[in-house]
């Protein structure tokens, strides 16, 4: 697999556990995703289709964090059954 693939896996994995697609997160984790990569959330995925209003655009900018950190922090427990049973660590820190 390419690296260049692989790394456009885990941005779309991010994005597809903030808007809770569990079908979208099965298919990066199928294309090589990185299930524990802390991605910039500046520089990743758009954060603004989101289902809980809680949570702001900006609570998400400026610090780098994992696509089950943004999963659980949406509330989209199917997603984050997903990722932790594909290996993600819930340990892994962020850099908030």
């Amino acid at each position: 697999m390419y690296l260049h693939t692989a790394r456009l896996s885990t941005k779309e994995l991010q994005r597809f556990a903030i808007m809770g697609d569990a079908s979208g997160v099965s298919r990066q984790l199928g294309a090589g995703a990185d299930v524990n990569a802390v991605l910039p959330a500046s520089s990743g995925p758009t954060y603004t289709q989101h289902a809980n209003p809680t949570i702001s655009l900006f609570d998400l900018m400026g610090f780098e964090t994992s696509a089950l950190c943004v999963a659980a922090g949406f509330g989209h427990l199917a997603v984050v059954r997903l990722l932790l049973e594909a290996g993600a660590d819930p340990n892994l820190a962020d850099s908030n």
